[in-house]
């Protein structure tokens, strides 16, 4: 099952994510978009974590950038967009700008640069680099936007509890083998796991990008959550 590890994590998630986009439609247009950024995100990224961080085996074999790479990215990406919406049963406020698309690429080109400079110039290995990418960028981002901080903290919570009981069902259960085989981490000072095989580096990487991911919409578009009795707007 070691092979379909990866594919069975990306979609567990999108096991979650198409029931909440069924009831909430509204929330559909906004993750959809940011979904595709963060799957192309993701392909682009997985040649740097190959260096340093992981070489996972996928249904094209090991090491090698895979159809799971977007699928993942994608589902994480608009996951974090509309969990916390879903569960508190709030929207976003109609849109307040039409200059998304260049601030949406603005942002994820300055974290890309920096990203691929502290891997390749510095020698930062790559996980630690994209942690300090979106806490540098969620920093900047919540010190604009402050009204953020609470969509921001409560979807980093739901994403964490469930990812990690995703991962403990794959890879305690399914896949136990999988990091010890395909993690470069594997052995070193810091390559802990926590409840089992689930490697704190994980943790900490899908606490930091979700974080980011979470508000990158509504500050783009200087939204605020709404709640459900006031119509939310795509």
């Amino acid at each position: 099952m070691e092979k379909y590890a990866y594919l069975l994590l990306g979609l567990s998630l999108l096991a979650i994510y198409l029931p909440i986009i069924w009831f909430r439609q509204d929330l559909f247009h906004a993750s959809f978009k940011l979904g595709i950024v963060g799957g192309l995100t993701a392909v682009f990224t997985e040649v740097l974590f190959f260096r340093d961080y992981w070489r996972p085996i996928t249904t094209v074999g090991v090491g090698r950038i895979s159809p799971e790479d977007f699928i993942f990215g994608y589902t994480i990406t608009a996951l974090a967009i509309v969990i916390y919406p879903f569960v508190s049963r709030s929207g976003f406020s109609a849109a307040r700008t039409t200059q998304k698309a260049k601030l949406y690429a603005k942002i994820f080109g300055f974290g890309a640069v920096t990203g691929l400079a502290g891997n390749l110039i510095l020698g930062i290995n790559s996980i630690v680099m994209s942690y300090l990418v979106s806490l540098t960028l969620v920093t900047i981002l919540l010190v604009w936007r402050r009204d953020l901080w609470r969509l921001a903290i409560c979807t980093m919570v739901l994403m964490v509890v469930i990812t990690t009981l995703i991962y403990v069902v794959l890879f305690d259960w399914i896949a136990p083998d999988f990091w010890s085989k395909y993690w470069l981490l594997a052995g070193k000072w810091w390559g802990i796991k926590i409840v089992g095989n689930v490697p704190l580096t994980e943790i900490v990487w899908y606490a930091s990008w979700t974080l980011f991911a979470s508000i990158i919409h509504p500050f783009a578009n200087n939204q605020h959550l709404v709640k459900l009795n006031t119509k939310p707007k795509i």
